[in-house]
């Protein structure tokens, strides 16, 4: 029987700096590794930018949050429609007439990136519906849809699906 020290001297115990060399080399390896795929990930995916300036943003949040609550105040409703590649709103009143704008655009992009987005022009066909030309691929959009009359303005921001088979519908 071989003693203690013998044993710890054999070349098939003992711990070398080569095992420890290879277990920090592994070990750091791996957080390198999954730190370089987070930071490749965050990069290539949304580029995190929602306002050019949000000091600037903040200072028109409160008028923002004010033109809503008119435009709830006035009762307008709305109706959105995607067919055909063909993006209809329709826009009334509390009593159910029509809406006049002067004018409605719109922006359809990808919730996620900025890449895909698009801004639509809307034409007025009559009894306060506007359409608009839109090739949107199947999956998540994202709609900004604004408008104004006079000094009143229109603002409908709203995810859509739009389903393989060409149709969409709200979120």
């Amino acid at each position: 029987m071989k003693s203690e020290n013998e044993l710890l001297s054999s070349p098939q115990g003992k711990f070398t700096g080569r095992h420890m060399l290879a277990i920090m080399v592994a070990f750091f390896g791996m957080i390198i590794a999954v730190n370089f795929t987070m930071a490749w990930f965050a990069s290539n995916s949304w580029t995190g930018l929602v306002v050019p300036n949000s000091y600037v943003a903040s200072q028109h949040f409160n008028d923002e949050l004010a033109a809503a609550r008119e435009q709830n105040e006035r009762g307008w409703k709305s109706a959105v429609a995607y067919r055909e590649n063909l993006l209809s709103v329709k826009l009334v009143d509390q009593n159910g007439e029509p809406v006049l704008l002067d004018e409605m655009n719109a922006v359809a992009g990808r919730p996620a990136t900025e890449i895909n987005d698009h801004a639509l022009v809307f034409e007025y066909a009559g009894n306060g519906l506007w359409n608009a030309q839109a090739n949107l691929e199947p999956g998540l959009w994202k709609l900004d849809i604004s408008g104004n009359k006079a000094d009143e303005a229109y603002r409908l921001d709203a995810r859509m699906y739009v389903s393989h088979a060409g149709e969409g519908r709200l979120q």
